[in-house]
């Protein structure tokens, strides 16, 4: 009871809204029988009967004799009267002993009445209004707690079954491993309710449970993604292992997964709002330091020189681009080289941006040779900023590309058969018809127009078909052909989405320009180690000679 007289009424932390009844019983037990209140609600302590209060005894009146009353007349008025008095001390002292008892009885009916009110107050604090109101009109908060049990609590064979395909077609999906748990826990939950109840403390009963719990830890193993199947087969082979111990071993190894890039992606869903793309074009793929083109400042350089290994010379104490051993060759090779040696061969703009990922991903600390390369050639097509156009999105799970602006669309005919597209709450939206997108940054055959879609998806599956390779990274992704190695698109990853990569720039290739540029990249490739080396601003040799083993 607070300091101003009002009983504190905790409510229960699972509230009822009409579906979620055995989640909401199992918390709410534990909840009142924390408050000392779980037989008043479950009607194990019953309402005692309201007790009725005793009667006084009257006392008795004292005879009344005539002033000529005998002797004997008077004798026997006194010996009633003593007998009357008797009898009242007899009849006082029980009702006093009536009266002790009623007390006790009304104080236990009253403190049953305030304990059912508490219940009743915490009870239909925990449920939303539109169902309390379905039972505060009866008596007792045990009537109440029954009512929603006989209403809501799943029953029946049927309900079980139903119950049992849902667990069947469990899998996890794009969903995390605790993801995963909570959802198999919810499916164990109701499937218990639904289950025949065993006490628990008998050997059979234990066996019997644990015979359930080790089935239940198999089938939520068997239903994890391929991922994990090492742990997977490692812990089925150890026997018997705790679900606890299970999930732990799964955390590790799902960060390890991710920390590595080795998860799968999950699909972007088609019924996601449109959200404003927090920049027009794709973020550089390797930081330029403000210091300078390809040169960190000097404070930078002062507290990190101990630390710096340059890998020209293979000596720590400086950074690359400072390092001497490395400025006096590129001067020996510059005035040995003739003029137009460095402009021999000229680089595409997809080029360059591989040679940024390859430089990326070979962990090169030197900035200098992309910004030697960036210097030197044109920049990589810029992000549509076409007005009233929504950006575009790559889906893994959309079945082919899709737009709801019709106007970016051109030769657009007829579908030759219905398609809907269902949305993540299943609603369909029907396509209209099928074009070819083509504008500044975009060139892609076989678009669909969707009118009520809120999001322009590129489908990753029917890039695949059109032998493209999509590549997701941490901060971007890029779409290479598969038979080129040339990169056909690229877009930056949503930083206010974690999931979402939206696609600045894509020209997927045909038929006749994939051949085309077979022969261009047959034909770079025979140009000399010395070009190469001399357009990418004078690359040291090993670094270069990593960029050839990876198949630039």
């Amino acid at each position: 009871m607070s300091s101003s007289g009002y009983v504190v009424v905790p409510r229960c932390s699972v509230i009822f809204d009409g579906t979620n009844y055995a989640e909401f019983a199992g918390f709410m037990r534990i909840h009142m029988r924390g408050l000392l209140l779980w037989g008043v609600l479950s009607g194990e302590v019953p309402c005692p009967p309201c007790p009725v209060a005793p009667v006084a005894p009257t006392p008795p009146a004292p005879p009344v004799l005539a002033a000529d009353a005998s002797q004997a007349d008077r004798d026997a008025a006194k010996a009633l009267d003593d007998a009357a008095v008797d009898a009242y001390d007899q009849q006082m002292s029980a009702y006093s002993d009536a009266l002790s008892a009623y007390r006790d009885d009304l104080s236990a009916y009253t403190q049953w009445c305030n304990d059912d009110a508490r219940v009743a107050a915490v009870l239909t604090a925990s449920v939303l209004p539109q169902f309390a109101s379905e039972f505060m009109g009866l008596g007792t908060v045990a009537a109440m707690w029954s009512y929603l049990c006989q209403r809501y609590q799943p029953s029946g064979d049927t309900l079980y079954l139903s119950v049992v395909r849902q667990e069947h077609a469990l899998q996890q999906g794009d969903s995390s491993v605790d993801e995963f748990y909570s959802q198999c826990s919810a499916i164990w939950r109701q499937l218990d309710s639904l289950r025949t109840v065993v006490c628990g403390t008998c050997r059979c009963c234990q066996t019997t449970r644990s015979d359930l719990e080790f089935q239940q830890v198999h089938e939520f193993l068997s239903r994890l993604r391929s991922e994990f199947e090492p742990q997977r087969a490692h812990m089925l082979a150890r026997g018997r292992v705790p679900i606890s111990e299970v999930l732990a071993e799964l955390r590790a190894e799902e960060t390890r997964l991710r920390s590595a890039g080795l998860l799968v992606v999950p699909s972007v869903l088609a019924a996601r709002a449109p959200m404003p793309p927090a920049r027009l074009t794709a973020p550089p793929l390797l930081p330029t330091p403000s210091g300078g083109v390809g040169r960190p400042s000097y404070a930078e350089r002062g507290r990190s020189r101990r630390d710096t290994f340059c890998g020209y010379c293979s000596r720590p104490g400086h950074p690359e681009s400072d390092c001497r051993e490395k400025k006096r060759d590129q001067r020996r090779s510059s005035s040995s080289g003739t003029p137009g040696s460095s402009s021999t061969l000229s680089l595409t703009d997809q080029d360059i941006v591989r040679l940024k990922r390859l430089l990326a991903s070979s962990g090169s600390s030197s900035t200098s040779s992309v910004a030697a390369v960036t210097a030197s050639t044109s920049p990589p097509p810029q992000a549509s900023t076409q007005s009233g156009t929504s950006s575009w999105v790559l889906d893994s799970g959309a079945s082919f590309h899709m737009s709801s602006d019709s106007s970016m669309l051109s030769s657009l005919r007829p579908l030759d058969s219905p398609v809907n597209v269902l949305t993540a709450d299943g609603t369909p939206l029907p396509g209209a018809s099928r074009g070819l997108l083509s504008t500044p940054s975009f060139s892609v055959p076989s678009v669909s127009h969707v009118p009520r879609l809120t999001m322009n998806l590129f489908s990753a599956a029917q890039l695949t078909d059109s032998g493209c390779r999509a590549i997701l990274d941490t901060d971007s992704c890029s779409i290479q052909d598969r038979r080129t190695k040339a990169l056909v698109g690229a877009g930056p990853q949503r930083h206010e989405s974690e999931g979402l990569w939206e696609v600045d720039w894509l020209c997927v290739p045909s038929a006749a320009t994939t051949s085309a540029s077979s022969h261009a990249l047959v034909a770079s490739s025979s140009a000399s180690f010395q070009q190469w080396h001399h357009c990418l601003g004078h690359i040291c040799g090993s670094r270069l000679s990593s960029l050839v083993r990876q198949g630039l």
